[in-house]
Formats: C-alpha cells, sequence, structure tokens
C-alpha cells in the first residue's frame, strides 16, 4: 500500500506527522452513502457535505504520530531533513506512530481531540487535493481534447 506523509508543522499546528492513503471508489461512495445515511433526511447540503469529509478524510488517515513528539531530525547536506511540509519516512525512525483503526470511524467521532481547526482544515485540503478534480485540473483536460469521427 502506497502512502503519502506530510508533517504538520505550520504555525498554529501541533507538528504531527500524518500518513495517509488513496481511498479507491467504492470506498468514497460507501463513505458518502453512509454520511448521507447518518446526517438524516433534514441535514443541509453543507452539513451533509461536512460529514462526508469528516468520514473520508478519517477512512484516508492510515497513522500519526504524537503533538510534541520530535520526529529524528537527521543532518544532510547541513540542512534539516523534514521542511515545509513534507516529511522522508527514512528520516522518522524515531518516531511512535498510531495506525488508525476501523477505517477512521472512531477516529471521525474524536477529530476534535486529536487535531485542531487549522490541522483539519489541511487534512481536507490534502483530501481533496488527491482525491478531487479541481476546475484548473478540468480545464487542463478540456484543453486535450481533439475531435474524433464516430466511424460512420
Amino acid at each position: 500500500m502506497e502512502l503519502r506523509e506530510y508533517h504538520l508543522n505550520l504555525r498554529g499546528m501541533s507538528g504531527r506527522v500524518v500518513r495517509f492513503r488513496i481511498l479507491d471508489v467504492e470506498e468514497i461512495e460507501r463513505i458518502e452513502d453512509n454520511a448521507a445515511r447518518d446526517a438524516g433526511e433534514d441535514a443541509s447540503a453543507q452539513q451533509l457535505r461536512r460529514a462526508q469529509l469528516r468520514l473520508l478524510v478519517a477512512a484516508m488517515l492510515h497513522s500519526y504520530t504524537e503533538p510534541g513528539q520530535e520526529p529524528a531530525r537527521v543532518q544532510k547536506a547541513g540542512s534539516l531533513v523534514i521542511d515545509g511540509g513534507k516529511a522522508d519516512t527514512e528520516k522518522l525512525k524515531g518516531a511512535a506512530w498510531k495506525t488508525v483503526e476501523n477505517g477512521g470511524a472512531l477516529l471521525a467521532m474524536n477529530f476534535g481531540s486529536l487535531f485542531n481547526a487549522k490541522e483539519l482544515s489541511a487534512l481536507t485540503m490534502l483530501y481533496r487535493d488527491h482525491h478531487e478534480l479541481n476546475v484548473a485540473e478540468v480545464e487542463m483536460l478540456m484543453g486535450k481534447g481533439s475531435p474524433v469521427s464516430s466511424g460512420d
């Protein structure tokens, strides 16, 4: 399983490192359907989308480190290995990882105790970046289309 890894070390973040996986289409549809059922008929579109994103983000998370636990930083060519938003798995050998269980269902209920608002926003944006198409990407695809004959 291929994982993506990000270090949540910007201002206002805990410094956790998170690892997540890319969800497949069936997982996404199942999670969205479950969120719709759980939200109920009276939920607004915004409430439904928020519930979906919370479950989707929780499902994509594979593991995370504790806040305040500095991952092992290795000096390489005079600079710190962990910088910006990305983390290198080889350089995090000293970190203790917590694995997300049950497809993230319990995590989704406890997000507030694990991640702050800024981190949840970042995780949601990472979900969207890796799982959803944005307007710029659609425009790039449209520019690559070409007319073809149907062969008739």
